[in-house]
């Protein structure tokens, strides 16, 4: 019922989800994506599970990092080759 809530927490709140479980996921003090895990029962997520979940992060971290700079480097990869046949054809 907050103001600054997201909508999506409502929307999924009249869904069904009755608990959420957030993190950030960061790169070099930039935060990349997050991550939600829903449950339809409150108070689901124990302790120990929120722990591992932390203890994760910084990997799932590194690996959006890497796909983001995978896509970033195909793309590049797509428009050297469009512009070497673009030559080649010239």
């Amino acid at each position: 019922d907050l103001p600054e809530s997201p909508v999506f927490l409502r929307i999924n709140y009249e869904g069904g989800i009755k608990e959420v479980l957030m993190t950030t996921l960061w790169n070099a003090d930039k935060p990349i994506g997050f991550l939600h895990i829903y449950s339809d029962k409150s108070e689901s997520f124990t302790q120990q599970f929120r722990e591992i979940i932390k203890g994760i992060t910084p990997q799932l971290s590194v690996a959006v990092s890497n796909i983001i700079k995978n896509e970033e480097l195909e793309k590049k990869e797509i428009e050297k080759s469009f512009l070497l046949d673009f030559g080649y054809e010239i």
